[in-house]
């Protein structure tokens, strides 16, 4: 589960001629899990369902 932390916690987001960047996922942002059907896919998916700040769903 360290990678998934670490995975999640190292994502940024920059604005274009802004050097700030706002690390990890965004409240209500959207995530894309692809070919995540494995054992390590369903743990991000579930990492990322219930963790504090989520994103959107369905």
């Amino acid at each position: 589960m360290s990678y998934l932390v670490g995975a999640f916690n190292a994502a940024y987001h920059t604005k274009i001629g802004v050097y700030h960047r706002e690390m990890g996922i965004k409240k209500g942002g959207k995530l894309v899990i692809m070919a995540g059907a494995g054992p390590i896919g369903l743990s991000a998916l579930t990492y990322a369902l219930h963790r504090d700040v989520r994103p959107w769903t369905l």
